[in-house]
């Protein structure tokens, strides 16, 4: 999306690309890949990652104390 505004000549999937792997950007300025720390990038996925994981945690310990603590309200022929 932003190498579109760039005006770029060439497509981004380039075999360079993918040698390069995960963890790395095309720098628009320089016209050429970089790691993506060493410019100062943090990739999101890991962060939402970590997001959803505590998230889901925190949903199943919930669920899980909502289970122990359910109280059963008793029958009408055990207080008759």
């Amino acid at each position: 999306m932003f190498a579109t505004g760039a005006a770029l000549s060439r497509p981004l999937l380039s075999p360079s690309w993918v040698r390069a792997g995960p963890g790395h950007s095309y720098d628009v300025l320089a016209g050429c890949i970089v790691p993506a720390r060493e410019v100062g990038l943090e990739d999101p996925l890991g962060v939402s990652q970590a997001a959803l994981e505590i998230a889901a945690s925190g949903a199943l310990s919930a669920l899980t104390v909502a289970v122990m603590v359910l109280r059963r309200r008793p029958s009408k022929a055990q207080g008759a």
